[in-house]
């Protein structure tokens, strides 16, 4: 029953299915920017070390990675604008400026899924909440690819990363203050570098996982429909008692 449910959601209720395949050249586009300009920022995190002795390497993979980051950001736009058209020509959604995913579309899956659950007789507050169970023992029980994994490259680069400071601190005289003044400076924005990295890499992953039709990416993304759909189960409940609390 699980993979019947899993189907029709790809096929009929995932991002990809109600947007995604009207533009195939600009998602395959997409796709490939967003998992280029993650590997290239994992690339020049790693060899920002070398910068004090082949600064050449790591100066050519900074332009490759601002290079990447522009042109995302601007066929990511172009990608926007195009998905705004697909929402009013099919769908009758007007988004007049930020992002095209809006409350209107997520509420349109939402009732999608809802009218597809009670055709099944599923829509109830014990089969959604089973569902959910269902689904995570599904999602623990899968693995990854291993580039999205940002936690297995932190756990690898940062020893890594300490032992290189270390020997590098060592390395100077500490009577020499004015340099080990400025690399320490160094080492603080090349710290700071990394944690923004970081931070943006985890939010790139969830976009990037928008773009791929992997398994566990779609059970992810059907979880989270089955979770707001329970929500706003017990939002109508709730709101149901009340009115014949009131009227009684």
């Amino acid at each position: 029953m699980l993979e019947e449910l899993l189907k029709y959601y790809k096929i009929n209720l995932s991002t990809y299915a109600l947007v995604f395949k009207y533009m195939p050249f600009l998602n395959a586009l997409v796709s490939f920017l967003l998992i280029l300009f993650v590997i290239s920022g994992y690339i020049l995190i790693i060899i920002v070390p070398l910068s004090f002795f082949i600064p050449s390497y790591v100066k050519m993979s900074a332009i490759f990675f601002g290079g990447i980051l522009i042109l995302s950001i601007l066929v990511v736009s172009i990608f926007n604008g195009k998905a705004k058209k697909i929402l009013k020509n099919h769908y009758s959604i007007q988004v007049k400026k930020g992002g095209w995913r809006t409350d209107q579309f997520e509420n349109m899956q939402r009732q999608f899924l809802t009218e597809y659950l009670k055709s099944k007789g599923l829509y109830s507050k014990e089969k959604l909440d089973l569902l959910i169970k269902i689904l995570e023992k599904e999602i623990a029980r899968s693995k990854s690819p291993t580039f999205l994994a940002p936690g297995a490259f932190l756990a690898l680069f940062i020893p890594v990363w300490s032992q290189y400071a270390i020997f590098f601190f060592k390395a100077f005289d500490s009577t020499r203050l004015n340099e080990s003044t400025s690399v320490f400076v160094t080492f603080t924005l090349v710290a700071l570098f990394i944690s923004v990295c970081i931070g943006t890499f985890k939010a790139m992953f969830s976009l990037v996982e928008d773009f791929l039709m992997i398994e566990i990416n779609i059970k992810k993304r059907f979880l989270e429909k089955i979770e707001d759909a329970l929500l706003f189960y017990n939002d109508t409940f709730i709101d149901l008692q009340f009115v014949l609390n009131r009227s009684n």
